[in-house]
């Protein structure tokens, strides 16, 4: 899960980079195509068919379309935000899913769960600021990716059981090219060979870190692998500082912690629920 979580920062850093010279539906159709081969070489090498019946079955498209708002919103934000605090924002997704398990499922959700997501929220506010000098409007971005990411998580659940999670992908990834290509009819600048190179590494990157990220799920018990995703928080940091000088001020800082530690700590007392404590 680390590893994929790193795999994926660089990925995001990646995008960020090539951003200063290309658009972003540039990002989208390009990234997104190298991804969608890359996807059907793997499903080759697994013998498994590339197109199957139930992948234009509706809650998968909805899932789809879901996923292809917010790849927009976040790959948007990370052109105009620093790194870290993009990453923070998105991965208050947890938290948005836990309100809208209790709100559209009627899940139970104990007092420490309810508790995690308030704090949570305390750390939006602080990395967000709003109100003052700090604040950006394109902070909304991100955490509307993480809004619509919670929806994705959600209508996963009504995905059929026949398709697998690189079908899934695939068929998001098929959704996120052509809205890159259809954003590119109005927006589109040169390219070198270098900038095509950057953006195949970085689908090298994302379809690596999201196979190991399926496969730490399927392997290791979910409580104890899923906090490990929030160290694409420290990766993003570090690349933030390193490649752009990117240093948060100390408010900022206190509020990454407040999201990171209620992510943590949402999967911990989710690990303490299903022990029955």
């Amino acid at each position: 899960m680390t590893t994929a979580m790193a795999l994926i920062a660089v990925n995001d850093a990646a995008v960020k980079y090539v951003s200063e010279d290309i658009s972003v539906g540039q990002v989208l159709v390009i990234r997104g195509g190298f991804i969608c081969v890359l996807i059907t070489i793997f499903l080759f090498v697994k013998n498994q068919r590339v197109f199957p019946p139930d992948l234009l079955q509706s809650w998968n498209l909805v899932r789809a379309g879901t996923e292809t708002l917010a790849t927009f919103c976040f790959v948007t934000s990370i052109t105009m935000l620093p790194l870290a605090v993009a990453t923070t924002l998105i991965w208050t997704s947890p938290l948005v899913l836990t309100i809208l398990a209790a709100c559209v499922l009627a899940e139970s959700v104990n007092k420490g769960r309810w508790m995690a997501v308030g704090g949570g929220f305390v750390g939006i506010c602080l990395v967000t600021q709003p109100g003052t000098d700090s604040w950006n409007w394109v902070m909304v971005l991100p955490l509307l990716a993480a809004f619509v990411g919670g929806f994705r998580d959600l209508i996963t659940r009504f995905v059929s059981d026949t398709l697998s999670s690189h079908h899934i992908a695939l068929t998001t990834c098929i959704m996120v090219t052509v809205l890159g290509a259809v954003m590119c009819i109005w927006d589109w600048y040169e390219m070198d060979i270098f900038t095509v190179g950057i953006l195949f590494f970085s689908a090298i990157c994302f379809a690596s870190g999201y196979i190991l990220f399926v496969e730490a799920i399927r392997l290791g018990e979910l409580s104890f692998v899923a906090p490990f995703c929030y160290s694409s928080v420290v990766f993003a940091l570090v690349i933030g500082v390193v490649a752009w000088g990117e240093f948060p001020d100390l408010i900022t800082s206190i509020g990454v912690l407040f999201v990171v530690g209620a992510g943590v700590g949402m999967f911990l007392k989710q690990k303490g629920t299903s022990s029955g404590k």
